[in-house]
């Protein structure tokens, strides 16, 4: 079965029966390589086909859909399709001629892309013999056309598949990798694109580009969740009139998710907070007025969403008024938040993502069922982050029966040092050499449990090293705040720097297990390390 972006989910996309008939098609009969995206906007080719079809070893293939039928008086134009899909195709093969990486390099095909490309105007009322009785049959273009009764649902798969392909003036030049696949989609769509020239996977994107309805996606770290959080939100707020909502738990993650936003310039459109802020607005916002007591105490905060609540059932607050509602962090929810947020979203579009991290158990249907989210599971099992080294350090401090690891660099360093301040010492010499070997300082950052005695100890020594240091409450992701993170493992879900540093770590020599939060809590800090890991003061375990 083909990969069909966007998938068949919620409301149907803006299509005639006749397209959206041959998007099933198309899904069921093509195999599980081919790629195939419906209704794409194309920016090298600024163009918006029915659909652009990838395959490793056939090429690449826009398709557009025409209800034409030839006129019953005699001397038919030709459909008027056939002129923008054919440039449509042009275009893209053109931008891919751009990318030497993509073309031939010697040879009579030198500068060529290194895929066969070609283009097709399905038409869902005429058959060939209509066609070809209107005159059209010997025109240049008619190996472009395909029918109706070509295409109907009594043709066989394999016929299907031969009638697609034989569009094609060229046979195959041979398999492209999955890098150049990732290179080609690169050009295509420049929203997917991700740091260092990659891209989000197919699956990501995929997710990224549901039409609409509910989503939950478990992941663990560094699977992409967050990424595919931020795409949604940028596809559906240039998608809608109404705003989208994205909340977070963690304060430090909405600014980096709002900091993302605006560089991709839809922060007008989408409005990011951590959930209590957000509650606390939404009431001062309404006028309903805020619950009485403290919002040091953990009661504060459902007295407020009960309020609201009530407000919204009340009619005191205007429930619907998000194009879609996006939940990064959602296992960190109580079901009476999650429930108060879904109600938020427009019943119209009803589009709801919660995202849940997978070192947490799995989310139970009748809880999700609680919380207003009506949607399977999808579970993310690729991870991108993280080197191997640390994940098998992560693998092993945690608890896992894991051999120890053994080849460290140079991705993680291990330390054992007599002192904290001795460790904060050796750190801080090793963040100035990894800076002088061209690492900006943003790209750094150190993770603690507790403030006092670590976190404490790290802030007061670096600064007096002269080393540039931003605490949590005053972290922006701004790229002229060059400087070292120093944050508590609760405030770094949903962030990855290049280097991590992890001053003093502890482990119980006799192997008792430590408490599960805690365990979550030292995997969640582990796996920030996007490239390099310092670790410190650990204790190493006993036999498992």
């Amino acid at each position: 079965m083909a990969l069909l972006i966007p998938a068949f989910a919620g409301p149907p996309p803006r299509q005639s029966p006749e397209t959206r008939l041959l998007a099933r098609r198309l899904a069921a009969d093509l195999d599980g390589d081919h790629l195939c995206w419906q209704s794409p906007t194309l920016t090298p080719a600024g163009m918006t086909p029915d659909f652009v079809m990838l395959h490793p070893r056939r090429g690449l293939l826009v398709l557009s859909v025409s209800d034409w039928r030839p006129s019953p008086a005699g001397g038919s134009t030709p459909p008027p399709e056939i002129e923008p899909t054919r440039r449509c195709a042009d275009a893209l093969a053109e931008t891919l001629a751009g990318d030497a990486s993509l073309t031939f390099s010697s040879g009579r095909l030198q500068g060529h892309p290194l895929l066969p490309w070609s283009w097709g105007v399905v038409l869902t009322d005429t058959t060939r013999a209509g066609f070809e009785a209107a005159g059209l049959g010997d025109t240049p273009d008619a190996r472009h056309i395909l029918c109706a009764d070509e295409l109907a649902g009594a043709v066989t798969a394999e016929s299907f598949r031969d009638a697609l392909w034989r569009l094609f003036p060229i046979a195959a030049f041979g398999n492209l990798t999955p890098a150049r696949l990732d290179r080609i989609r690169w050009h295509l769509f420049p929203d997917i694109r991700l740091p260092a020239g990659a891209v989000l996977d197919p699956v990501q994107e995929r997710l990224a580009r549901a039409p609409g309805g509910h989503q939950v996606i478990v992941g663990g770290a560094g699977s992409g969740k967050t990424e595919i959080l931020l795409r949604r939100a940028e596809w559906l707020a240039r998608r809608h009139e109404k705003p989208v909502l994205v909340l977070c738990r963690n304060k430090v993650l909405a600014r980096r998710l709002d900091h993302a936003l605006r560089k991709r310039g839809v922060a007008d459109k989408v409005h990011v907070g951590d959930f209590q802020a957000w509650c606390h607005r939404l009431l001062g916002d309404s006028q309903v007025g805020l619950p009485s007591g403290s919002a040091n105490d953990p009661a504060y905060w459902a007295r407020m969403v009960e309020r609201a609540g009530k407000a919204l059932d009340r009619g005191l607050i205007a429930g619907g008024r998000y194009a879609a509602v996006l939940i990064d962090d959602a296992q960190a929810f109580p079901p009476e938040w999650l429930r108060l947020a879904t109600r938020m979203a427009d019943p119209d579009s009803d589009t709801v993502l919660a995202l849940f991290d997978r070192t947490w158990p799995m989310p139970d249907p009748a809880g999700l069922e609680q919380a207003g989210l009506r949607a399977d599971v999808e579970i993310l099992d690729r991870q991108y982050r993280c080197p191997r080294a640390i994940l098998a350090f992560s693998t092993w401090m945690t608890g896992a029966r894991a051999p120890a690891p053994t080849s460290v660099a140079p991705t993680l360093t291990l330390a054992r040092l007599p002192s904290l301040r001795e460790e904060v010492r050796h750190l801080g010499a090793e963040l100035v050499a990894a800076h002088r070997a061209g690492m900006p300082w943003r790209d750094m950052a150190v993770l603690y449990r507790h403030y006092d005695p670590v976190g404490k100890t790290v802030h007061g020594l670096l600064r007096q090293a002269g080393l540039p240091l931003t605490w949590k409450d005053n972290i922006r992701f701004d790229e002229r705040q060059d400087t070292i993170k120093l944050l508590p493992y609760t405030h770094c879900a949903g962030l990855e720097f290049r280097l991590v540093a992890l001053p003093g770590l502890t482990m119980p020599d006799s192997g008792a297990p430590a408490p599960e939060d805690e365990t979550r809590l030292l995997h969640l800090a582990i796996t920030r390390a996007r490239e390099r890991l310092l670790a410190y003061g650990f204790t190493p375990r006993g036999p498992a």
